[in-house]
């Protein structure tokens, strides 16, 4: 039937060779489940210089427990009349650092949050991690993993979203 010694070998070897094609395919992919995926991890050193500002902060002036953080990139770091537009509040702490990213918030929510003991957090993150790349669900999941952090520690806490917008 077939004359050309090749197309013999393919009419005869086409199972064999189609089963180890799938199997070099599918190899790849086992191999990648097997693989543990890393989580992120911020870059202390890289907000080192924030942080060590806010513990100075805190030591000059201690906060009292009980008041309103806001926390995220620099849209709250440049907030000039922050304190004076809620005043109403006995405590406000302004943690805001420039560039952030809201899974820099969740890496860091002991030290920007969870050590002040706040009844309400006002989180304005997300922004820089649109502009990274990341997509709407990731800015969410991150979100709510920060929230999920909260209030295993302070079920209490209310915790407020200020809607981000996408920045270049």
């Amino acid at each position: 039937m077939y004359s050309h010694p090749f197309i013999k070998f393919l009419a005869h070897a086409r199972a064999p060779l189609l089963a180890g094609l799938l199997i070099g395919l599918a190899l790849p992919a086992v191999q990648a489940q097997r693989e543990e995926v890393k989580p992120f991890v911020a870059s202390n050193a890289r907000w080192q210089s924030s942080l060590d500002a806010f513990a100075a902060a805190d030591r000059v002036s201690a906060p009292a427990q009980g008041g309103v953080v806001f926390v995220g990139s620099s849209s709250i770091r440049l907030w000039k009349d922050l304190e004076d537009s809620f005043e109403k509040h006995p405590t406000v702490v302004k943690r805001g650092f420039g560039g952030s990213q809201l899974r820099d918030c969740v890496e860091l929510v002991d030290q920007l949050v969870l050590s002040y003991k706040p009844k309400l957090v006002v989180v304005y993150a997300g922004e820089n991690d649109l502009a990274e790349g990341s997509t709407p669900q990731q800015v969410l999941e991150r979100f709510e993993t920060f929230v999920q952090k909260i209030k295993a520690a302070l079920p209490e806490t209310r915790v407020a979203f200020v809607s981000i917008k996408p920045s270049p």
